[in-house]
């Protein structure tokens, strides 16, 4: 039995100051003690239409990865990011667990018509922000594809500094 290649992957780090410490974003985040699940699942759905992503194809199975990854606090992580009463997006931001001080975010995206507006560079700015201020991190690890360029951009765009690529393989 062999391996078959599966994915380039790239893993990006920032270290979070000051300058993350407050974003001019034109959102309202809304977590799921603000918004029903299954608003949040709805919403999440359509972030995951046409988009580059390796997770499940749907927002149930990955709240449900969150949980099983973070425990009953996943609920402080997951957020509908509205522009006035619009939901544009999703994020879910978090502290890995078993470290105090590094940030991660478990799925960040943008609903179809929204995107090629810069929401996605700014609903990362946003979640950098909620990161520092509120889990209290001190530096973001990021992981995607080489091939979701819109994800390689908000990067780039971010100030985030590449540590490593490599090449996924799976039996």
């Amino acid at each position: 039995m062999g391996f078959r290649f599966e994915d380039d992957v790239t893993t990006v780090l920032k270290i979070l100051s000051e300058e993350n410490s407050s974003p001019v974003t034109p959102f309202t985040l809304l977590s799921l003690h603000n918004v029903s699940k299954d608003e949040f699942i709805k919403i999440g759905d359509l972030t995951m239409v046409d988009a580059y992503t390796t997770f499940p194809s749907n927002m149930a199975q990955l709240l449900q990865n969150m949980k099983d990854e973070l425990g009953v606090s996943y609920e402080h992580s997951c957020f509908i990011a509205f522009k006035g009463e619009k939901a544009i997006g999703v994020v879910m931001p978090h502290i890995e667990p078993d470290t105090a001080e590094e940030g991660r975010i478990f799925y960040i995206g943008v609903i179809p018509p929204e995107r090629g507006n810069g929401y996605g560079k700014l609903l990362h700015q946003h979640a950098l922000h909620l990161l520092q201020n509120k889990f209290n991190a001190r530096f973001y690890i990021g992981t995607t594809s080489l091939h979701n360029l819109p994800m390689i951009h908000v990067f780039q765009d971010n100030g985030c500094t590449e540590l490593k690529h490599y090449r996924i393989y799976k039996a």
